[in-house]
This record gives C-alpha cells, structure tokens and sequence, in this order.
C-alpha cells in the first residue's frame, strides 16, 4: 500500500471516530468539568436509562448515570454540573419529551431559603403517572361515558343529537313566528310597550326605591358585619350565647334540669307530693273551687256596698271622717313637735323633764324610806299593845 493510501485511511478513520464523539458526547468540555452526584428513588423508572438528560427550568444540566433497583424502588443516579442551583428541597420528576417516548429528569429550582444539596445526596422523588397508568384511566372515563350515553344512562336521551337539534330549531322557529306566550312577547310590539309604559310610569317611584336601597346599603353592610362579628364571638365562644353553644357543661346542667323536670313531672303524675295531690286529689279542688265561690260572694258584696268593710270602702263619709282624723293627728303631732301643750312641752321642754325625773327620784327616795319604817312601825305597835 502506497503512503497516499495509508493517510487516506488514516484520515477516513479519524472522521469516523471524531463522528461517533460527536454523537456520543455533546459537549467534549463536559468531560473535564466537576459534577454534582444526586439520586432520586422512584416507585417506577418508566423507562429512564442512563445517558438521558436531566433538565432544570428546561436547561440541560447533566444526564443519568445509573438506574438500578434499590429497596424495592427505581433508584436513579444523576451527574448536573457542580454550579446547578440544586437545593436540599428540590423535588425530581420524569417527563416525557415529546409523543414518540423520550424522556428526562426534571429538576425544580426549590426555594432561595433552602441550602445547595451536597454532592451524593438524595432528592424528593414525584412520581409522574406512566403512559399505561393514563391509558388505563382514558379507557375508564371512556367508558364511564358509555355508561352515562347509554340507553339506561342518565344521558341516554345524548344519543339522537340530531333530534334534539331539529326540536330546537322548531321551538326558535315557532317564536320567530310569534307563536306561544315567549313567541309574542318577543314579537308582540304591544307588550313591549306596555312595560315601557310601566316603567315610564313609575319612572319615579324606581328611582327613589334604588336610592333609598343605596342609602341603605351601608346600615345593611354594618348589619351583616354585626352578625358575622356575632357569629365569630359565638364560635370563640365568648358570651352567653357562645357559652350556651360550646360549653359542654351548661349542656350537662341543662340535660340534668330536664331529667329533674321529668321526675318531677312523673311524680306529679302518680299524685306524689304537694303538685301531685294538687293535680290529683278532688278535695282539694273542691277546696279551692269553695274557697273561689266565697272569695266571688265576697267581691260581690264588696261591690254592692255591703257590710262594713263594703262601706268602709265604697261610702266617702267615712273615707272624709278618716281623712278628717287623719289631719286632726296631723295636727296634734305638729303641735307637740312645736312644744304647745302639755304633751309638747313635756316632749320639747329639757328643764320639765329634769324637773320630773327629780320628782320621779324624790318619790323613789322616799317609797325606799317608807320600807325601812315598816318593821319598825310594826314591832312599836306590838309593844304598846302589850302594856
């Protein structure tokens, strides 16, 4: 072989295997880059092998290096570029590419607030629901549609579409001809005057019922904000009536009180206890009805004027002589608390009652002396009696 063959064989092998790089590698300056390893376990790859792209925002970033079974789940391990914004938070999802089948990891940003991952580190992993998975989940709406459309579905009657359209089309028809009550109100001229009519007439009283309902809007505004304060309070359970409704304890006391009222009622029944003698005992109503018949003969007399108490009460002479000697003690007592007569001077005068408490002491002394003097009164008598 001649030396001009050997460098065109030389040359042809060269561009094949530049060819098979530049397919197999994208980007050669990868290669030489610091990479982020991260894994991500999933219940299902879903057809993700290694050399796929994992995306961030639509970016690519890296590629999937292993997929293997780890635990019972799909682990994948992927290699981003070392300057990727992958967070502790950042979640992992498969998504598919395009209808022909590819597909990716997709990576989210996570939060500014969250730390960078480390690498070797492990990311949330969503699930994505599969091609068969929605296949399957199609073929039952489908079918769930059948089922309604069907001839004992609820939207059976769906089927004869043509139909339904030809009766529409007959009802638009038949109003366009003026025909039933909706056809002549939209084709009746008369009727649309008539409540031009109307509404020109009460022109007025329209304008003041929209004013008065705009006057009012904000008293029925602060009504209902009244209310729903009302109702917040109640479910705090602040107030009686927040109480009443969430303290479970006046719930008790109150179930407590109509158990007592019940006993209460079951002993009045069975003729238990003054109430249940009072329901049931006919002498004591016999009683009562007696004593009512007096009390109704009583008021009878009283009204007609008879007895005393009835003139007492009914005759104004006697009322006059009352409050005739009403203002006579009046009287009296106004002159004693003004000290005229003898009463008044014995109430109001100090000096009298000094002197007459002096009195009082002296007959005291004196009654005392008169007791000392009996004995001896009494023994001089015997003696003189003697002789």
């Amino acid at each position: 072989m001649s030396t001009e063959k050997k460098v065109g064989a030389f040359f042809v092998i060269g561009l094949l295997i530049l060819a098979v790089a530049t397919f197999k590698v994208e980007n050669l300056g990868d290669l030489f880059k610091s990479k982020l390893v991260c894994k991500a376990a999933f219940s299902s790859a879903n057809g993700i092998k290694p050399g796929d792209a994992v995306r961030q925002a639509g970016v690519k970033v890296g590629e999937v290096t292993d997929v293997r079974l780890a635990d019972g789940k799909a682990e994948i391990t992927m290699e981003v570029d070392a300057n990727t914004p992958v967070r502790k938070d950042s979640t992992a999802t498969i998504t598919m590419d395009d209808m022909l089948g590819g597909k990716h990891i997709e990576l989210s940003l996570g939060s500014q607030q969250s730390p960078l991952l480390e690498s070797g580190g492990s990311l949330q992993a969503l699930d994505s629901p599969s091609l068969s998975g929605i296949l399957a989940k199609l073929d039952s709406a489908v079918s769930s549609i059948d089922d309604l459309a069907g001839d004992k579905g609820p939207l059976g009657g769906l089927k004869n579409v043509g139909g339904l359209i030809a009766s529409a089309q007959e009802v638009v028809d038949k109003i366009k001809r003026g025909e039933g009550t909706l056809g002549k109100f939209v084709n009746d001229d008369e009727a649309y005057n008539t409540l031009t009519r109307i509404l020109k007439d009460n022109e007025k009283d329209i304008k003041a019922a929209v004013a008065d309902i705009r006057e009012a809007a904000p008293e029925i505004k602060a009504a209902f904000a009244s209310i729903n304060k009302i109702a917040e309070k109640t479910a705090q359970g602040e107030g009686a009536l927040g109480k009443l409704v969430n303290d479970p304890k006046l719930y008790d006391d109150l179930q407590s009180t109509v158990a007592s009222a019940r006993v209460l009622a079951n002993k009045a029944e069975k003729g238990e206890g003054t109430i249940g003698k009072l329901f049931n005992e006919t002498a004591l109503h016999d009683d009562l009805k007696e004593t009512a018949a007096t009390l109704k003969s009583f008021t009878k007399k009283l009204d007609e004027g008879e007895g005393t108490f009835s003139k007492f009460v009914n005759d104004p002479a006697v009322y006059n002589q009352a409050k005739d000697a009403v203002a006579a003690i009046n009287d009296i007592v106004q002159k004693i608390k003004r000290g005229e007569g003898t009463i008044g001077k014995l109430v109001t005068d100090e000096e009298l009652y000094v002197k007459a408490r002096k009195v009082l002491t002296e007959i005291e002394e004196a009654a005392k002396g008169y007791k000392e003097q009996i004995p001896i009164g009494a023994f001089t008598s015997v003696v003189f009696a003697a002789f």
